[in-house]
């Protein structure tokens, strides 16, 4: 005989069945994983194959489905590739005449109305869900809320600890018991040593949303401020790993996050921005939309070097756009600064040399209004930049100069050391050899007081290559050389109106 139990909660369903048929096959399936049945054979079993999603809603849906194979695949994919889910979409399309495949699939990229079109008579895969939720404990419940309806698509047990509010050891306890619901994936890294990162499933993630709204909006927002501080503390942290002081707003201080930020971040930042750049982008869109405007500034302030570093022009105009939004909205002026300055950087790097321009001096005048005279010379140095790069070289040494004079009366050996580089090329543009060896030495020196090591680097190499032209008398072969403005940001010679830094 063999015996289903189907839709099985727990073990201790199960037990009785299987000590009343000690010489019956049993096969018992279940939402759970069972882990504790002795002597049972376990079988996991998967979403469809993409083909095989695709084949079931074709073979389901009717022509209208095999005419449009891109759908079709969009279709299988918001549906998770579930079969009760493919089943019900095939289902409605069929039963719906005036519907088209491409709206069935627009109507399911929408969160707020994917399950609503997931349902058709007595098929309802949100009654299905809700089942798997209303089978796991209260505070996993709450859990299922916070972690599938984060802003990410998924994140690090960190991130969970701080969504959920507690420490790491509780969160993963949470999270692999909503694993073990399948109501939370835990994606590895195939091929590397790397932690689990936690995410919600297609079709969870709108629920979760539902649930999080219907019966705690307070809590959602709470959520989301607690990730958007853990967040800003590990991105500080790798900030001032990777660039020593650059970040104007790092001084304020925040609530506290509750992460370890050496810990998350550990030796190697530049990785830490690679994994996290996602979820960092999705935390100050979370804070704009939560309404708030100094945890947004502050997010957004602290990833730019590293948007700058990777040439990230895309994100890095979103978040810092939505920051500018949340700092005059908050009317802060020393946010708008930082955000301003970091703006005309994007601009100047997408050689926008007017709107570049324009945000040095409006930064440059705020800065200078709140106390900040260090970062006002900084963006006069960038100003002089933008000039020195369209070949207006004598009005750029004399932003150079104004701009050394404020940094070295503010003690700010970032800006002095910006500004030292600034003059050195200059002088080596204008074929003043002397001059330009002595700005060169000068550079150096300031340049190891930063304790930036990518600095350091940058004036060693530019400046092994400048004295080796000009200590050998090439001045004029040294002033139409390529030279390296800022770390790996190029200007060509010979300069004039028509070149511009690449």
């Amino acid at each position: 005989m063999l015996v289903v139990l189907d839709d099985a909660v727990s073990e201790t369903q199960v037990r009785p069945v299987l000590s009343a048929l000690p010489d019956t096959t049993v096969v018992v399936t279940s939402r759970q994983v069972l882990g504790a049945l002795e002597g049972a054979g376990r079988l996991a079993l998967d979403v469809l194959a993409p083909q095989a999603a695709a084949a079931l809603l074709t073979a389901c849906g009717g022509p209208r489905m095999g005419d449009d194979p891109d759908a079709v695949a969009e279709i299988a994919r918001l549906c998770g590739r579930l079969p009760l889910a493919l089943r019900v979409a095939a289902a409605g399309l069929a039963a719906r005449p005036h519907w088209t495949a491409a709206g069935l699939a627009g109507r399911l990229r929408d969160e707020r109305t994917r399950l609503g079109a997931l349902a058709l008579g007595d098929l309802d895969v949100r009654s299905s869900l809700l089942a798997a939720y209303h089978d796991v404990a209260p505070e996993a419940r709450r859990a299922f809320r916070i972690l599938g309806a984060a802003p990410s698509a998924d994140i690090p047990l960190w991130g969970a600890a701080a969504l959920l509010g507690t420490d790491p050891a509780e969160a993963e306890r949470l999270t692999e018991e909503l694993v073990q619901a399948h109501l939370l994936e835990a994606r590895g890294q195939q091929g590397r040593l790397a932690p689990v990162r936690y995410g919600g499933p297609v079709l969870l993630r709108p629920l979760a949303r539902e649930l999080a709204d219907r019966e705690g909006p307070r809590e959602g927002t709470a959520a989301v401020e607690r990730l958007g501080r853990a967040f800003l503390a590990a991105a500080r942290y790798a900030d001032a790993r990777l660039t020593p002081g650059r970040d104007r707003l790092a001084h304020r201080a925040e609530p506290p996050s509750g992460v370890r930020p050496e810990e998350v971040v550990g030796g190697a930042p530049l990785r830490w921005f690679q994994e996290e750049s996602a979820g960092l982008a999705e935390a100050v869109r979370g804070a704009h939309a939560a309404g708030l405007p100094g945890l947004c500034c502050a997010l957004a302030s602290a990833a730019a070097g590293y948007y700058e570093t990777a040439a990230e022009w895309g994100v890095w105009e979103e978040t810092h756009v939505l920051a500018l939004d949340a700092a005059l909205g908050a009317r802060d002026g020393l946010a708008e600064a930082a955000v301003l300055r970091s703006l005309g950087d994007l601009a100047w790097q997408r050689h926008q040399t007017p709107a570049a321009l324009d945000r040095y001096r409006r930064a440059g005048e705020l800065f200078a209004r709140h106390g900040d005279l260090a970062a006002a010379g900084r963006c006069r140095s960038a100003e002089a930049d933008a000039l020195l790069g369209t070949g207006r070289v004598a009005e750029a040494g004399r932003g150079y100069a104004r701009a050394l004079a404020v940094g070295r009366r503010a003690g700010d050996a970032r800006g002095t050391a910006e500004s030292l580089r600034g003059l050195a090329l200059v002088a080596v543009r204008e074929g003043r050899s002397a001059e330009a060896l002595a700005r060169v030495a000068a550079w150096e020196a300031a340049a190891r007081r930063t304790d930036d090591h990518r600095w350091v680097e940058y004036a060693r190499r530019t400046a092994r290559v400048l004295r080796a032209a000009l200590v050998a008398g090439r001045s004029d072969a040294a002033a139409a050389m390529p030279l390296e403005i800022r770390p790996g940001v190029w200007l060509f010679s010979p300069p004039d109106p028509g070149r511009r830094a690449a």
